[in-house]
Protein backbone atom coordinates (compact mmCIF):
# COMPACT_ATOMS: atom_id res chain seq x y z
CA UNK A 1 0.00 0.00 0.00
CA UNK A 2 1.42 3.35 -1.06
CA UNK A 3 1.69 5.91 1.65
CA UNK A 4 1.00 9.53 0.65
CA UNK A 5 2.65 12.18 2.73
CA UNK A 6 1.56 15.78 2.20
CA UNK A 7 3.74 18.37 3.79
CA UNK A 8 2.27 21.46 5.36
CA UNK A 9 4.27 23.64 2.93
CA UNK A 10 2.88 21.78 -0.11
CA UNK A 11 -0.71 22.13 1.10
CA UNK A 12 -0.19 25.82 1.97
CA UNK A 13 1.37 26.62 -1.45
CA UNK A 14 -1.43 24.78 -3.24
CA UNK A 15 -4.14 26.61 -1.34
CA UNK A 16 -2.39 29.95 -1.84
CA UNK A 17 -2.09 29.29 -5.58
CA UNK A 18 -5.76 28.35 -5.86
CA UNK A 19 -6.71 31.44 -3.85
CA UNK A 20 -4.66 33.69 -6.13
CA UNK A 21 -6.30 32.18 -9.21
CA UNK A 22 -9.73 32.65 -7.65
CA UNK A 23 -8.94 36.24 -6.73
CA UNK A 24 -7.75 37.04 -10.25
CA UNK A 25 -10.83 35.43 -11.74
CA UNK A 26 -13.29 37.22 -9.44
CA UNK A 27 -11.74 40.69 -9.53
CA UNK A 28 -13.31 43.12 -12.00
CA UNK A 29 -10.08 44.25 -13.67
CA UNK A 30 -8.82 42.35 -16.70
CA UNK A 31 -5.76 42.88 -18.89
CA UNK A 32 -6.12 43.49 -22.62
CA UNK A 33 -3.37 43.59 -25.21
CA UNK A 34 -3.36 46.37 -27.77
CA UNK A 35 -2.81 44.76 -31.17
CA UNK A 36 -2.01 46.82 -34.24
CA UNK A 37 -1.50 50.50 -34.89
CA UNK A 38 -5.12 51.70 -34.97
CA UNK A 39 -4.92 53.35 -31.54
CA UNK A 40 -1.50 54.99 -31.99
CA UNK A 41 -0.09 57.34 -30.88
CA UNK A 42 -2.23 57.05 -27.74
CA UNK A 43 -1.89 53.29 -27.14
CA UNK A 44 0.94 51.37 -28.81
CA UNK A 45 0.98 47.95 -30.47
CA UNK A 46 1.93 45.28 -27.93
CA UNK A 47 1.03 47.33 -24.85
CA UNK A 48 -1.03 45.80 -22.06
CA UNK A 49 -3.76 47.88 -20.46
CA UNK A 50 -6.17 47.14 -17.61
CA UNK A 51 -9.91 47.19 -18.17
CA UNK A 52 -12.91 47.48 -15.92
CA UNK A 53 -16.54 46.47 -16.47
CA UNK A 54 -18.68 49.22 -17.90
CA UNK A 55 -22.32 50.13 -17.46
CA UNK A 56 -23.75 51.02 -20.85
CA UNK A 57 -25.66 53.92 -19.29
CA UNK A 58 -22.34 55.44 -18.15
CA UNK A 59 -20.60 55.44 -21.54
CA UNK A 60 -19.27 58.83 -22.61
CA UNK A 61 -17.81 60.38 -25.73
CA UNK A 62 -14.10 59.58 -25.82
CA UNK A 63 -14.26 56.41 -23.70
CA UNK A 64 -11.86 53.74 -24.96
CA UNK A 65 -13.72 50.44 -24.93
CA UNK A 66 -13.08 46.75 -25.57
CA UNK A 67 -15.48 45.36 -28.16
CA UNK A 68 -16.18 41.75 -29.07
CA UNK A 69 -17.54 41.44 -32.60
CA UNK A 70 -17.20 39.13 -35.58
CA UNK A 71 -13.68 40.50 -36.14
CA UNK A 72 -12.63 39.38 -32.64
CA UNK A 73 -11.72 41.61 -29.74
CA UNK A 74 -10.90 45.19 -30.71
CA UNK A 75 -10.12 48.38 -28.80
CA UNK A 76 -11.64 51.65 -30.08
CA UNK A 77 -12.72 55.08 -28.88
CA UNK A 78 -16.40 56.07 -28.71
CA UNK A 79 -16.95 58.98 -31.10
CA UNK A 80 -20.76 59.05 -31.03
CA UNK A 81 -23.42 57.72 -28.65
CA UNK A 82 -27.01 56.63 -29.33
CA UNK A 83 -29.04 59.57 -30.61
CA UNK A 84 -26.05 61.66 -31.71
CA UNK A 85 -26.60 63.39 -35.04
CA UNK A 86 -24.00 63.73 -37.76
CA UNK A 87 -23.70 64.76 -41.38
CA UNK A 88 -23.50 62.39 -44.36
CA UNK A 89 -22.67 63.20 -47.96
CA UNK A 90 -23.94 61.30 -50.97
CA UNK A 91 -21.25 60.30 -53.41
CA UNK A 92 -22.57 58.37 -56.37
CA UNK A 93 -25.05 55.87 -54.93
CA UNK A 94 -23.46 55.67 -51.45
CA UNK A 95 -23.88 57.75 -48.32
CA UNK A 96 -20.60 58.48 -46.53
CA UNK A 97 -20.31 59.64 -42.95
CA UNK A 98 -18.44 62.93 -42.92
CA UNK A 99 -16.08 61.40 -40.34
CA UNK A 100 -15.36 58.64 -42.87
CA UNK A 101 -13.95 61.01 -45.42
CA UNK A 102 -10.18 60.75 -45.24
CA UNK A 103 -8.00 63.47 -46.77
CA UNK A 104 -7.02 61.20 -49.66
CA UNK A 105 -10.60 60.15 -50.52
CA UNK A 106 -11.85 61.84 -53.67
CA UNK A 107 -15.58 62.31 -53.96
CA UNK A 108 -17.10 61.80 -57.36
CA UNK A 109 -17.71 65.04 -59.20
CA UNK A 110 -21.41 64.28 -59.41
CA UNK A 111 -23.79 66.44 -57.44
CA UNK A 112 -23.19 65.72 -53.74
CA UNK A 113 -26.17 65.84 -51.43
CA UNK A 114 -25.90 66.24 -47.67
CA UNK A 115 -28.21 64.78 -45.05
CA UNK A 116 -28.35 64.49 -41.30
CA UNK A 117 -28.17 60.98 -39.82
CA UNK A 118 -28.59 59.71 -36.26
CA UNK A 119 -26.82 56.93 -34.34
CA UNK A 120 -29.49 54.28 -33.65
CA UNK A 121 -30.58 53.31 -30.14
CA UNK A 122 -28.33 50.70 -28.50
CA UNK A 123 -25.48 51.51 -30.88
CA UNK A 124 -22.29 53.56 -30.79
CA UNK A 125 -19.94 54.86 -33.47
CA UNK A 126 -16.30 54.01 -32.71
CA UNK A 127 -13.04 55.25 -34.19
CA UNK A 128 -9.40 54.32 -33.84
CA UNK A 129 -7.08 57.15 -32.88
CA UNK A 130 -4.96 56.50 -35.99
CA UNK A 131 -7.60 57.26 -38.61
CA UNK A 132 -5.33 56.51 -41.55
CA UNK A 133 -5.02 52.79 -40.69
CA UNK A 134 -7.90 52.04 -38.33
CA UNK A 135 -10.70 49.68 -39.26
CA UNK A 136 -13.59 51.11 -37.29
CA UNK A 137 -17.20 52.32 -37.68
CA UNK A 138 -16.18 54.12 -40.87
CA UNK A 139 -15.58 50.64 -42.30
CA UNK A 140 -17.94 48.27 -40.47
CA UNK A 141 -20.65 50.61 -39.22
CA UNK A 142 -22.18 50.93 -35.78
CA UNK A 143 -21.29 48.73 -32.81
CA UNK A 144 -24.17 47.50 -30.67
CA UNK A 145 -23.82 48.29 -26.99
CA UNK A 146 -24.08 44.60 -26.07
CA UNK A 147 -20.77 44.06 -27.92
CA UNK A 148 -18.98 46.40 -25.48
CA UNK A 149 -17.28 44.23 -22.86
CA UNK A 150 -15.32 46.74 -20.78
CA UNK A 151 -13.43 50.01 -20.92
CA UNK A 152 -9.80 50.87 -20.33
CA UNK A 153 -8.92 52.10 -16.87
CA UNK A 154 -6.28 54.45 -18.28
CA UNK A 155 -8.48 56.76 -20.36
CA UNK A 156 -5.94 58.87 -22.23
CA UNK A 157 -7.15 61.63 -24.56
CA UNK A 158 -6.71 61.11 -28.29
CA UNK A 159 -3.30 62.74 -28.77
CA UNK A 160 -3.70 62.91 -32.54
CA UNK A 161 -6.94 64.90 -32.22
CA UNK A 162 -5.66 67.59 -29.87
CA UNK A 163 -6.29 70.87 -31.58
CA UNK A 164 -7.89 69.11 -34.56
CA UNK A 165 -11.38 70.41 -33.97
Amino acid sequence: MAHVHLSFAFVWKSLAGLGAIGLLYSQPYRPVAIVGKSMEPTYHDGAFEWTTPVKISELQHGDVVVINNDRGTIVKRIAMLPGDKFLQVKSGKSWLDMRAIKPNLKLKKSRNIFREARVPDNCVYVLGDNGQVSLDSRTFGYVTTDQIQSKLLDQRPNESAIGAE
